[in-house]
């Protein structure tokens, strides 16, 4: 297979090609500045389905996402009271419900690299193992974020 170039300005790259090839997939590994929940407005029910789901991210996250990955991880340990009501409530937004629901099937899917230890992340690539077992690498500049899937002008690299 050559390596197939995707452009924002011709298709847009959530589906040409992240929900085309996230559909039946083993795993999902992500390497991305930055991420948000904004995901899974984009690709909720397929990320749900893949059993191997791994991001890696700079430590910019947004205080909401960072809100609801401290309440599920106080629910985890038995200290249900150790977050306000703040947190609780962000579960009323679908957007934090899915990521709540995602963090209770895939733990500590999204894992965020401290500057301390590799300094300011802004790579963008990652490794999709398709349900045939071929794994497809792409490379680009989006993030791992809705803005970056649907919105900003990106371009993407793939190759098998």
């Amino acid at each position: 297979m050559t390596i197939r170039r995707f452009s924002s300005r011709t298709h847009r790259l959530d589906s040409s090609f992240l929900l085309e090839h996230l559909k039946g997939a083993r795993s999902y590994k992500r390497i991305a500045g930055y991420f948000t929940s904004s995901l899974f407005e984009v690709a909720n029910e397929l990320l749900e389905t893949i059993a191997e789901v791994k991001i890696v991210c700079n430590v910019d996250i947004h205080p909401d996402d960072l809100k609801v990955a401290q309440l599920r991880e106080s629910k985890m340990i038995g200290r249900w009271n150790a977050q306000g009501l703040e947190a609780e409530a962000l579960l009323n937004r679908e957007r934090y419900r899915r990521l709540d629901a995602f963090l209770v099937r895939h733990g500590q899917a999204v894992r965020v690299a401290p500057d301390s230890v590799c300094g300011f992340l802004h790579g963008k690539a990652g490794v999709i193992e398709l349900v045939d077992g071929r794994k497809l690498g792409f490379i680009g500049s989006m993030n791992e974020t809705r803005s970056g899937w649907q919105r900003h002008y990106e371009i993407l690299w793939e190759d098998e």
